[in-house]
């Protein structure tokens, strides 16, 4: 079992000049390399493994669904009342029309778990809280792609479109494809050259890609921000450094930041300093290049200091 701590932050309209101090939300064991999504007000943990003994390997891959309420005084991790049709491990998450939708998982689509033990099931699934029930998702037609590790994935704008893209890295490209859930086709717009900096496939950090309209962005482990068009086809690219970004100053000892997207051009960049901090920034397209800006930085006291594994803006 791997320790999780869940901190609520408050994003003012006006910074203070002084760090805020907050206290944890919860703490608590959660499964080993499950997957983490955010719908509504509850936070889920899905799929994993138990570890109770400290040993990874070998191990069976669980079906398991938890949840965390967000909006109790006293919150307690605890079971979904139902189970994925099939066990997975790190399964890609998608929250679309409240509902969560689990693909891949499998050892063969998780890196982490190559040895792990895992039952047949569908490829995709679907969970509907409001029946507490999770089904076989069956887009028609089949998928025309497989599913692999490394993968660009979101919603689009349009709320009824599901984006996943196989990436190439050794050929520098990606292939996508646009399920629209109200017409039940895929599309594919063909193809693509992928840009050399583009985390997927090779820092590991392509998980953490944010996606906003049609535009999905990234923070690049050589502390750039990088974006793609997906309608338009273009890659966006604008430099973190130079900025007295502390992560970027530091960013051989200090962990990569998580992105969160606040409104318009505004995204926040939040990082453990010993203090958390949301760094605000201020990305302003100009042709294809970002011209960046800080326009202020939030701090928070924190009891120890944290490493930052995912963030979510609600």
């Amino acid at each position: 079992m791997a320790i999780s701590k869940w901190y609520r932050l408050h994003v003012p309209a006006f910074l203070p000049l002084k760090p805020v101090e907050i206290f944890l939300f919860w703490k608590g064991f959660v499964p080993v390399f499950s997957s983490v999504a955010v719908l509504g007000s509850e936070i889920y943990y899905v799929g994993g493994f138990y570890d109770p003994d400290g040993y990874y390997f070998p191990c069976s891959i669980i079906p398991d669904v938890l949840k965390l309420d967000l909006t109790s005084s006293t919150p307690n991790l605890a079971p979904a009342n139902n189970y994925m049709i099939s066990s997975r491990i790190e399964p890609i998450i998608l929250v679309h029309d409240q509902k969560l939708f689990a693909i891949g998982g499998f050892p063969s689509t998780a890196s982490s778990a190559a040895t792990a033990i895992a039952t047949d099931g569908p490829l995709f699934e679907m969970y509907e809280p409001k029946t507490n029930e999770w089904e076989p998702w069956k887009p028609w037609p089949e998928p025309p792609f497989y599913v692999r590790r490394k993968l660009i994935y979101g919603t689009l704008e349009n709320a009824k479109r599901i984006l996943i893209a196989p990436v190439f890295p050794r050929e520098f490209s990606v292939m996508f494809y646009v399920y629209d859930v109200e017409l039940r086709v895929w599309s594919c717009p063909g193809d693509r050259s992928i840009h050399r900096k583009c985390p997927i496939g090779w820092d590991g950090w392509g998980q953490r890609a944010v996606t906003v309209g049609n535009t999905v962005y990234w923070v690049t482990s050589d502390a750039d921000l990088l974006a793609y068009n997906v309608e338009k086809d273009i890659w966006l690219f604008g430099s973190l450094k130079g900025l007295g970004i502390s992560f970027v100053e530091h960013k051989e000892f200090m962990g990569m930041p998580g992105l969160v997207h606040l409104e318009g051009r505004f995204f926040g960049l939040v990082q453990s300093a010993p203090e958390l901090q949301i760094v605000i920034i201020d990305a302003t397209i100009v042709r294809s290049t970002f011209v960046i800006s800080v326009v202020g930085v939030l701090r928070y006291k924190t009891e120890a200091p944290t490493e930052i594994s995912c963030c979510f803006s609600l």
